[in-house]
């Protein structure tokens, strides 16, 4: 069954480390919208989901029970529905991922991942300035301050890890909430007790002072909002704005910050600064982000992160984030500053000096302290204009940032610091009468898997908001890099109105791939606008797309998975979010991690090469040399072929043989045969030295349905190691050695002690992988009577491989619905392969006894068969075994038509006398 995937690329390829800043025993889920009548604050009635949590020992709690129903607003769509989100609790040892996984195929849920933890982004700087000039003067701060000197009723969240409430330098500014009285109760029924000057999610009061030495919160607050122009201590951009603290964290961890950005939004903030963040991705968290911006018409500024990377870092990199980059006071790009497309503004963040705990000072540096400065000005910008939407602040500030030092098209990092430098001034005294316009999507395909490869045609779609006013007509033209060749470069928009969007659909842009034979080349589209008859650029706008990525997804019968170029299958991250593990007929994921894996004893010390999980990640001992490409052959509904080795040297690299793979992936849509993938791979040793004791082997983690509820059994006679589900109606999910010498199987209960066997749930080195190729266990998923978590290994080998020579091994990866189909399915996947059954049964003949040409033939095929004077018969028969054709046959040389069947491989079975032969053809 072939069906349409698309694959989101992120460009932060390799991905995390298992584990890496989530929290254990947690998980984030939400129900579909269309169920919120379902949705109480610790149940949820579907039956289903409630069994789930049962039989899983998984407690739910509503998140947000008290938000805000969606509201559609002009500028910014549709509204975020947060009713419907829960946090999950369960046993820590418990695999987050694979409870994750599981919960994705309920239909009722939208999305489930991870809880992950951010850390706030500043780095202590103990030298002290004397003033705050420098920087304050670069955003032309006092300029703007002889304009307007803020408004007490612009509030801005500070959410971060608290406050000091009595800090003489923001004690004047802190938020009151005047509905609520210090009675122990909640009088103003927001859900919160006593929350009188915002809210602590740490310990779930009202108290949001800082633990001691918690500085960064209070610095924060500072920058945005200390009170200006008081004969005290320091200025801030927003002069006299009221700060609201949530406290959603404590030293540098935040576990409440999305919950704190909710708090903001429903109790009036109108700006909320998030000087956090981290790496992952988050649906929940841009849920969230959309739900400040669009439900609360509040502006969330976040920091770009201090790693120095061009690394998306969220929430910044969110779509309706304000994402704020560092400068330092002479306006050049600060060193620790990340960036990338995803930036929008910067602002001064090297040796910031504000308040600290105590009611003292200090000067901190990160863009920790630029995202404050923004915030602050926000405000400022509110007492003028407050009836701005949070995007149509965010296309005011770019407008009138001012721009870089030193940056410019020859630097790495131009057009990823954002549109320019903060600019006060302009901010204030510019009209809102210039267009300002967002590229709100852009849509690259071309039209088949999105896996651009060289000489892919590729349609660019991309759609247009503009923000500020209205429009005269535009244009879009579209630059590349190199590797791409423009066919169709232009395309009109016409005018635009106040709020309007408008995309090219029935003008897209037309490039063709033209990239080098490299994997995963990072490659920019550039779009330039212009009004009608004019050369001037309005704006720029940037698409980053990945070429040749090193994997590809075979989707082409009933069964669906990934192969890639470094031995991994079904995935091609840690994440699970590259690729598309095995699916039968479009269903859920059954594979959470599989791979190739080669292994030696000959020195004493065992060595195994393969891309599968190690103690703290995975291993990465495969580089590619040929990327994994689809080779178009008649004979196959999907061939593909590349090569991999163990021989380069990198960072990630723990293991080396001295190999070079080469991988053939095989699958077939014929009936009967529509229903496994097969992974030849030949392994050549490329060193001088004999290779003895090698084993060949498949890892795979099967997770049918429920991932702790399974068994696996070993079938020698089929040569299949099989998982299946405990439940009635669970499938089965199964590996086959189709060719190698030898087989071994290792069962694996992953489970905390290993279930009696060996046990791999802490670490998997190198010496235990050795042991899962070398050594026998047939069966597992016994600890329990329902089964539990399970992986398995099968095996081929011992080889020993002369230098430059190679062996040939093949495996079938297969998935169906019943054990009997499964037996088929493998039954027809060796004879495909072999021409033989596995009891030696019609095995095809390899001498020439009888000759069968043209092969491949269009109608007409002649026969020799010197052994058949004496007459004989002749049955055609489909890959199944079902006879299509039977003619007689007279004498050793005769022409078959052949004309009327269909294109496919048949099996041409002669029996004369007391001979039987068996040839393979295929008919066009």
């Amino acid at each position: 069954m072939k069906s349409f995937k698309l694959i989101l690329f992120f460009l932060a390829f390799a991905g995390l480390a298992y584990g890496q800043n989530q929290q254990a025993g947690k998980a984030i889920v939400k129900i579909k919208p269309q169920h919120l009548a379902s949705c109480g604050s610790d149940h949820i009635e579907i039956e289903a989901l409630q069994q789930y949590f049962q039989n899983q020992g998984i407690s739910i709690i509503q998140k947000f029970p008290n938000a805000k129903a969606p509201v559609a607003r002009s500028f910014d769509g549709a509204g975020v529905e947060i009713r419907t989100i829960y946090e999950l609790t369960f046993n820590q040892s418990q695999n987050i991922q694979k409870i994750v996984n599981r919960l994705k195929r309920f239909e009722q849920i939208e999305y489930a991942e991870p809880k992950f933890i951010d850390n706030v982004v500043f780095q202590p700087n103990d030298t002290r300035y004397a003033d705050q000039q420098p920087d304050l003067e670069l955003l032309n701060a006092p300029q703007a301050w002889d304009i307007i000197q803020g408004n007490p009723n612009a509030v801005v969240a500070i959410v971060d890890n608290g406050t000091d409430l009595d800090h003489p330098d923001l004690v004047s500014q802190l938020y009151q909430n005047s509905a609520e009285q210090l009675d122990g109760s909640d009088s103003d029924n927001n859900g919160y007790e006593d929350d009188i000057n915002g809210w602590d999610f740490v310990n779930e009061n009202g108290n949001t002072e800082v633990a001691d030495g918690d500085n960064h919160g209070i610095h924060v607050a500072g920058i945005a909002a200390a009170s200006t122009n008081n004969n005290r201590g320091v200025a801030s951009t927003g002069f006299d704005v009221t700060y609201m603290p949530v406290k959603v964290g404590e030293g540098r961890t935040i576990n409440f910050g999305y919950d704190g950005i909710v708090y903001a939004a429903d109790n009036g903030a109108q700006v909320i600064n998030c000087s956090w963040g981290g790496s992952n991705y988050s649906d929940y968290a841009n849920d969230i982000v959309n739900y400040a911006t669009i439900n609360q018409n509040a502006l969330v500024v976040a920091a770009a992160g201090n790693n120095g990377v061009d690394e998306p870092f969220y929430p910044a990199a969110y779509k309706n984030a304000m994402a704020v980059s560092s400068v330092n006071s002479a306006g050049e790009p600060s060193f620790f500053s990340n960036f990338g497309y995803w930036v929008d503004i910067a602002a001064p963040g090297e040796n910031i000096l504000s308040t600290v705990e105590d009611g003292t000072y200090n000067n901190n540096t990160g863009t920790s302290m630029a995202a404050p400065a923004v915030s602050g000005a926000v405000a400022l910008l509110l007492a003028q204009y407050p009836s701005l939407t949070p995007n149509q602040i965010r296309a005011h500030l770019k407008a009138t940032a001012s721009s870089f030092s030193q940056l410019d098209s020859s630097n790495s990092r131009f057009g990823k610091f954002g549109a320019g430098i903060l600019d006060m001034e302009q901010m204030l005294t510019s009209s809102l009468t210039t267009p300002y316009f967002s590229m709100d999507n852009v849509v690259v395909t071309d039209s088949a898997d999105n896996i651009l490869e060289v000489g892919d045609t590729v349609y660019v779609y991309a759609s247009l908001t503009n923000y500020l006013a209205q429009s005269s007509d535009v244009w879009l033209h579209l630059n590349t890099d190199s590797n791409f060749i423009v066919v169709d470069d232009s395309a009109g928009f016409g005018s635009f109105s106040v709020s309007e969007n408008k995309n090219n659909l029935d003008q897209p842009f037309r490039i063709v791939v033209n990239s080098p034979n490299e994997l995963d080349i990072n490659s920019v589209l550039q779009f330039d606008l212009y009004e009608v008859n004019s050369t001037s650029i309005l704006q720029t706008f940037y698409k980053e797309v990945i070429l040749n990525p090193g994997f590809i997804n075979v989707d082409d019968n009933r069964i669906s998975t990934t192969a890639t170029s470094i031995g991994r299958v079904g995935y091609y991250d840690n994440n699970n979010t590259l690729g598309l593990g095995l699916e039968l007929e479009g269903g859920q994921s059954m594979l959470f991690e599989a791979g190739l894996m080669v292994g030696s004893d000959q020195s004493g010390s065992p060595v195994v090469v393969d891309d599968i999980r190690n103690d703290q990640s995975r291993d990465r001992d495969f580089s590619p040399l040929n990327s994994i490409t689809r080779i178009p052959n008649p004979g196959f509904a999907f061939l593909g072929q590349g090569s991999f080795t163990d021989t380069i040297p990198n960072l990630l690299r723990n293991d080396s043989l001295g190999i070079l793979v080469n991988q053939r992936v095989m699958a077939y849509d014929e009936f009967g045969q529509d229903q496994y993938v097969l992974f030849e791979y030949r392994i050549r040793n490329v060193t001088n030295q004999l290779q003895t004791g090698v084993r060949i082997g498949f890892f795979t983690d099967f997770d049918v349905e429920n991932f702790n509820q399974n068994k696996v059994n070993t079938d020698e006679g089929r040569r299949i190691v099989l998982t299946k589900g405990t439940g009635e109606t669970d499938p089965l999910a199964a590996i086959q050695l189709i060719e190698g010498n030898g087989f071994n199987a290792y069962a694996v209960d992953n489970v905390n002690g290993g279930g009696g066997g060996i046990d791999i749930s802490d670490s998997l080195p190198s010496s235990t992988k050795w042991q899962l190729l070398s050594e026998t266990r047939k069966t597992a998923g016994n600890t329990r009577d329902v089964g539990n978590d399970v992986i398995q290994v099968l095996s081929s080998g011992p080889y020993d491989i002369a230098p430059n020579d190679e062996v040939k091994v093949c495996f079938a990866l297969f998935a169906a619905e019943t054990e009997r189909d499964l037996y088929r399915i493998a039954d027809s996947a060796y004879f495909r392969y072999n021409g033989v059954f596995l009891n030696g049964r019609e095995k095809i003949s390899q001498k020439d006894e009888i000759q069968f040409y043209p092969n491949p033939v269009k109608s007409t095929v002649k026969l020799v068969c010197e052994s058949c004077k004496s007459g004989g018969t002749l049955n055609v028969k489909s890959i199944t075994g079902e006879t299509v054709l039977t003619k007689k046959v007279v004498g050793n040389t005769q022409e078959i038509d052949l004309s009327e069947l269909p294109t496919g491989i048949y099996l041409l079975e002669i029996q004369s006398g007391q001979n039987r032969y068996v040839k393979k053809l295929l008919k066009l």
